[in-house]
């Protein structure tokens, strides 16, 4: 820029400068980019919008530093391309810009309090809505007869690493997700709404309670409904499974000892435990003619209490 140009510079990353943010979302999530092939969903990719942004503004706080926060986008790109048809077992974060930071893992305890319904009407009108008071009673505040919520229990409720004791460790490292003003609590909620991409027509309304294996839940019923054909309660019923940046978890009872196997001989540590999601979802069914207009069909997951209903 010119000597006395007063034209305001845009940031590379800046949300509103969108080829340059395309480019490099590409590069980055790579084949995650084709996530949806015919159907366009909304719940998933606000939530992927919302972590770009995130990633965004970082890159330009890094931008501001002298660091070359493009070069750090690409780092990820080598990091997801380090997947493979081995398990790597857990993946270690990458070293930290800022000197001398140490990071200590969230011990803190998973407290289940969340439900999800979804609803169409006979116009086409869809909800999906997934809801959590955070801990069995919430904060233990009750006004007109409702529990308020404790979107508190989404952090960490220590700020720094334990003993073997559980004491809080004098000196001892922070943890990342310790309560700080300014932050967001994390949540995995993920209601989603599924259209189709030619037309714009409504093809599904799901979410699911269950903490950190929410996502996992999501994504196992959308292929069930989306890749296989499935209707909405068989895409509910299938085992769930999934990985939380540790062992492969296998719903229990569900497998057959020939697929662990196969698994275990690719690397991975295998665990089969209760994972009791609470899936809803209503989906539209092909019609048996062009005539007959739209059917919907819905399912409600058999681990949980829960029912699907109709006019």
């Amino acid at each position: 820029m010119a000597d006395g140009d007063t034209r305001k510079r845009q940031p590379r990353y800046a949300k509103d400068n969108l080829d340059h943010n395309r480019s490099l979302a590409q590069r980055v999530l790579g084949p995650l980019a084709e996530i949806g092939r015919d159907a366009q969903f909304v719940g998933f990719e606000r939530a992927l919008q919302g972590a770009l942004e995130l990633a965004l503004e970082g890159l330009q706080f890094l931008d501001g530093l002298g660091v070359d926060g493009e070069d750090v986008g690409l780092d990820l790109a080598g990091r997801a391309g380090r997947i493979g048809e081995r398990s790597m077992g857990r993946a270690e974060p990458g070293p930290s810009r800022e000197p001398g930071a140490r990071l200590a893992p969230d011990s803190s305890p998973p407290r289940p309090a969340t439900s999800h319904l979804s609803a169409v009407d006979a116009w086409g009108h869809a909800v999906a809505m997934t809801t959590s008071i955070e801990d069995g009673f919430g904060s233990r505040i009750f006004v007109r007869g409702f529990l308020l919520n404790n979107q508190l229990t989404d952090f960490s409720f220590t700020p720094r690493a334990q003993d073997p004791d559980g004491q809080v460790a004098a000196g001892g490292a922070p943890i990342a997700n310790r309560v700080q003003p300014g932050k967001r609590p994390l949540s995995s909620m993920s209601p989603t709404l599924v259209f189709d991409r030619g037309g714009g027509q409504l093809v599904a309304s799901l979410g699911s309670p269950g903490g950190t294996w929410i996502t996992s839940y999501l994504v196992k019923t959308l292929v069930g409904l989306l890749d296989w054909q499935l209707d909405a309660q068989q895409a509910i019923a299938l085992p769930n499974f999934g990985s939380r940046n540790g062992p492969t978890e296998l719903e229990a009872d569900r497998f057959e000892l020939s697929l662990v196997q196969a698994l275990q001989a690719r690397g991975h540590t295998v665990v089969q435990i209760p994972m009791t999601s609470g899936l809803q979802a209503i989906a539209a069914a092909r019609p048996a003619s062009p005539r007959s207009g739209i059917r919907w069909i819905g399912g409600a997951d058999p681990r949980r209490e829960g029912i699907a209903i109709g006019d």
